[in-house]
């Protein structure tokens, strides 16, 4: 029949043929149907269900990276087909580098793939993927492989997932204020252990996620948390391939992440990381005052957070040196000893599990709802608390300004350094530039406001012209600011010297005082008051 679209009485109208699928649905006919679907479609007959382990590999798998010829991609409102049977794709719900997500008339959301994407080494990974049964709650696995009408592979259906994205809610402090407004420093715990919930049952199947990244990580509450993007997860010989910098352990920092397999080692550095992240909203441990860059100063492990008398002096500014002294002692002890080199944990091979890490913080759940932690400092339970963690035997007053507790001998005429660098924010009179005139100005050296910036100041002290007067012949000079000064009225430039003009100035006073005084004056005046009166 095909042979038809050859024959000229055809007259130019294309012949289609089409065949009953095993889904019971039309599907185009090709001469090489039967090849066609053994170069797509690895055979699949073999899924195994086992609740097993993966197999921890060594070397990276040889399956290539072949594209696999579709002819065509679905989307909304098309038909694909599942082992189960057709689905629709109902609505896009969001589109990435990778390909597009929509829902579908059933309570799972469908991935399908660009074109240039779809290839062999994928689809045998997802095969693999669904050859173990992975079942928790907030891992979005996939639970069956998507074909498009042609019985080509174009992508995977899974669980649907909520929420926002953990870079955006959490590690964004406006975001955060303003999507959890009520939350303290427990939800923040409680949402760490969430997360290292999900980490070790994938970790004790052999599944190292590889590219831990906030923006794959989708938050409801503190105990209600998705993992996305499972599908990059390093799964036996099939290695994630992409990563973020911030949280590359350093003897993986600058390779290529194809072309190497990530050991639970690699894995335990970027988890501390994003319970580090978790602990300071979206402040990377190695992120410094006057530092190297981030790369840098992960392979150099030049962590700057204070663990007693041990400091590299450049902790960031702002509230991170207030939330780290908050903290347990034994949870920064971990985070200093992970971070910075030569320290106990600081290796690949000595580093710290999700589930050591999960005692930790199951701990310090604990003492934030016991009200043990807050009987020493209230403020440790706030997320971002706006001074050190107090002291016992110490003597703490209260800021004038603010009003916020600080450690005695640490302010100026009772206020906190905070507020001395504060004050009052207006504009140059001269250039509209913004200035500030601080507390410390206004209070400590009790100082007036200046009306003009320094660099306006010291402009207008600048010689403008240097002149002879023409009473003594002294030269002196006509700055900037009298310059302004005299023209801005419409006025001649001086021709005497401070001196001569103010010997002039007293002279006409005196001679007018005089006149006013003389008996010729007070008759005149008399004479014209008694008319008058």
């Amino acid at each position: 029949i095909l042979s038809l679209n050859e024959v000229r009485s055809a007259k130019g109208h294309k012949v289609a043929v089409k065949r009953i699928n095993k889904h019971g649905f039309l599907s185009n006919f090709y001469f090489n149907q039967d090849d066609l679907s053994q170069e797509n479609q690895p055979d699949n007959s073999n899924v195994n269900e086992s609740t097993g382990r993966f197999e921890l590999a060594s070397t990276i798998t040889n399956i290539p990276a072949n594209l696999l010829p579709v002819n065509y991609l679905p989307t909304e409102g098309d038909t694909v087909y599942t082992s189960k049977g057709p689905i629709q794709l109902v609505e896009t719900i969001a589109s990435g580098g990778e390909g597009t997500v929509y829902t579908t008339n059933t309570p799972y959301v469908a991935k399908i793939y660009k074109k240039e994407k779809i290839n062999q080494a994928k689809y045998e990974k997802i095969k693999l993927m669904l050859s173990k049964k992975i079942e928790y709650p907030g891992i979005c696995w996939p639970i069956d492989i998507i074909y498009n009408q042609e019985q080509t592979f174009v992508g995977y259906l899974m669980p649907k997932a909520s929420g926002k994205e953990l870079q955006r809610c959490l590690f964004i402090k406006p975001l955060l204020l303003k999507t959890f407004p009520h939350w303290k420093k427990r939800d923040t715990v409680e949402l760490a252990i969430t997360i290292l919930d999900k980490i070790q049952y994938l970790h004790e199947r052999n599944v190292i996620l590889g590219d831990i990244n906030p923006m794959n990580i989708l938050i409801v509450s503190p105990t209600e948390v998705y993992f996305v993007d499972t599908d990059s997860y390093q799964i036996e010989g099939f290695p994630c391939p992409v990563g973020t910098v911030i949280y590359t352990a350093p003897e993986i920092q600058g390779k290529t992440y194809t072309d190497f397999l990530r050991s639970f080692g690699n894995e335990y550095f970027a988890i501390a990381t994003l319970l580090f992240m978790i602990m300071l909203p979206g402040k990377p441990p190695y992120s410094q005052q006057g530092g190297e860059s981030l790369s840098d100063n992960i392979i150099n492990m030049d962590f700057s957070y204070p663990l007693g008398e041990q400091s590299n002096k450049k902790t960031p500014e702002g509230p991170w040196r207030y939330i780290w002294s908050h903290m347990p002692y034994y949870i920064k002890e971990a985070f200093y000893k992970t971070f910075r080199k030569g320290e106990e944990y600081s290796t690949e091979d000595r580093r710290l599990p999700p589930n050591d890490w999960r005692d930790k913080f199951a701990h310090y759940l604990e003492l934030l709802d016991s009200g043990k932690y807050a009987q020493q400092d209230e403020l440790s339970l706030e997320l971002f608390p706006n001074r050190f963690k107090k002291i016992g035997g110490m003597t703490y007053i209260r800021c004038k300004l603010c009003h916020k507790e600080i450690l005695e001998g640490q302010d100026q005429n009772g206020i906190c350094r905070d507020c001395l660098m504060k004050g009052e924010v207006y504009r140059c009179s001269r250039c509209d530039r913004e200035m500030i005139f601080t507390n410390f100005a206004k209070y400590v050296k009790q100082s007036k406001r200046h009306e003009v910036c320094p660099d306006c100041y010291n402009y207008l002290n600048e010689t403008y012209s240097r002149v002879h007067c023409v009473d003594c012949g002294r030269l002196f000079t006509i700055t900037n600011g009298e310059y302004e000064h005299y023209t801005s009225k419409e006025l001649a430039l001086p021709k005497r010297c401070q001196d001569c003009r103010r010997r002039r100035q007293n002279n006409y006073s005196s001679a007018l005082e005089a006149y006013y005084n003389s008996p010729a004056k007070r008759g005149l005046l008399g004479y014209i008051r008694s008319i008058f009166d």
